[in-house]
């Protein structure tokens, strides 16, 4: 990965709304696909981002040092303590490393913060995301015709 052309991940705010949607419709309509196992236009992909509730969900992301996000991670509650994993990488960073790096903090983060598990959900032909997810720790199976990785988080260490 070109990480001296990246900034340290970050947690985005309503203020970065507009910066993802511009973000997720860089993505070529297979990656869109992919991301949200689904085929979505322009404007659902603004309808999605407008209904993302920061208050709730989190989202990881890190920028080029030229400008734009490279690479988000969302995490969406899945279960109690549990948390559902999605990522995008723009194209001219994708196989960089960014989304595994983006993946590893939200983790770390969200372990940080008292979750126990995490998720992920692919289809099966989604040869990346299936190797981000083995990459990251998850463990794969088939369940009603698609993938589910999932993954116990550390628990937090505590302050002596």
């Amino acid at each position: 990965m070109r990480e001296s052309s990246l900034l340290p991940p970050f947690l985005l705010d309503e203020s970065d709304k507009p910066e993802l949607v511009r973000h997720l419709l860089l993505l070529p309509e297979e990656q869109r696909y992919t991301r949200f196992i689904g085929t979505m236009t322009n404007d659902a992909i603004a309808g999605f981002v407008a209904r993302i509730d920061l208050g709730i969900d989190l989202l990881a992301g890190s920028r080029s040092l030229a400008g734009g996000l490279a690479g988000v991670a969302q995490s969406s509650p899945h279960a109690k303590d549990g948390w559902e994993l999605a990522f995008s990488t723009a194209p001219a960073f994708q196989r960089q490393g960014v989304a595994t790096m983006l993946g590893r903090w939200l983790l770390d983060h969200l372990a940080s913060q008292g979750g126990r598990e995490a998720y992920i959900y692919c289809a099966p032909k989604n040869i990346a995301m299936r190797g981000l997810a083995r990459k990251l720790g998850f463990e794969l199976h088939i369940e009603g015709g698609e993938v589910v990785a999932n993954r116990r988080l550390a628990a937090p260490t505590p302050i002596v």
